[in-house]
């Protein structure tokens, strides 16, 4: 926060309705004394590991696309990328982590070319913007808040339609419900309408980890136009929360962290980063050294500037 702005993503936001615990240690805590406030885990679950070493590996593709270069061409970039990430000191030691880059690599990502993207390139289908982030500003009392949004492709069909696109790697493909509920698409379709882009709709791009007998059933598209009320409703609840999360932020760290309340459900909880820390402060036990010991610095976000 600087100058009264005050930048709050959507990650955020989920981070913050998950749990205001959660979200205080991710975005509040300062105890590391990093540039941003908040705490990040060394080692990343498997879960969350894998879509961020997936979403780097589509975006290396989806950009190679966006400049002319050919499907094999680009696939062979993913394949370099992933290769860079393999030897970063923290996957080489992690056996896990190792094997999902493998596993995307020899597996996921040559089905989803050639099922996914081969033919909806053939189709006509183009990036405009990969992994871009926008800005939109929101009015406060005295500050300006502000919603920085990274939607990972910004598609044009072959008749110029514009749709956004978000990667999913999933054990199991979305149900209808879960993508009427998502709330992710309908707030990158308004703002970017509310910047003046013309939005048709969106697609969840969705890549099955899981292996099936059934090859063709790794790989899902879809389509997703939601109502004028459902994007509104999902932009409306973004700024009521962003408010909430302003307010926080304007108190002192003891009083944002006394305000945050815990959910404490086993459901929430099992998939959680600071589970250990918060069941320690929660018995009363000096967390200093786990936070020393497990986390570093938060280095996600974005800044004011950015």
């Amino acid at each position: 926060m600087s100058d009264n702005v005050i930048v709050i993503s959507h990650s955020e936001v989920e981070s913050y309705l998950s749990c205001n615990m959660k979200h205080y240690y991710a975005f509040g805590d300062d105890s590391l004394g990093g540039p941003k406030k908040g705490l990040e885990p060394k080692r990343f679950s498997d879960a969350l590991f894998r879509g961020i070493t997936g979403h780097e590996a589509l975006g290396t593709f989806y950009q190679a696309i966006k400049d002319g270069k050919t499907l094999d061409e680009a696939a062979h970039a993913s394949v370099m990328t992933l290769q860079a990430i393999a030897i970063r000191p923290e996957v080489l030691t992690h056996a896990t982590h190792l094997n999902i880059v493998s596993d995307l690599q020899g597996r996921i990502l040559p089905r989803y070319f050639e099922q996914g993207a081969k033919p909806l390139l053939a189709e006509g289908w183009r990036p405009e913007y990969v992994e871009q982030t926008f800005r939109l500003e929101l009015p406060y009392e005295d500050f300006r808040l502000v919603y920085p949004f990274k939607p990972d492709v910004v598609m044009l069909d072959a008749t110029g339609n514009r749709w956004v696109w978000d990667h999913k790697f999933l054990y199991n493909f979305y149900s209808s419900d879960d993508i009427n509920l998502l709330p992710q698409i309908p707030k990158y379709i308004g703002s970017l309408r509310a910047l003046g882009f013309h939005v048709k709709g969106g697609y969840y791009n969705q890549l099955r980890w899981r292996e099936v007998k059934d090859f063709s059933a790794h790989v899902r598209t879809d389509k997703f136009i939601p109502t004028d009320a459902r994007v509104k409703n999902a932009f409306r609840q973004q700024y009521d929360v962003m408010v909430e999360i302003a307010k926080r932020k304007l108190a002192t760290n003891e009083e944002w962290h006394s305000s945050s309340r815990r959910v404490l459900s086993t459901m929430v909880c099992k998939s959680c980063s600071f589970k250990y820390l918060c069941t320690q402060e929660l018995n009363g036990t000096d967390a200093t050294l786990t936070k020393r010991v497990e986390f570093l610095p938060n280095s996600y976000g974005y800044s004011a500037d950015d």
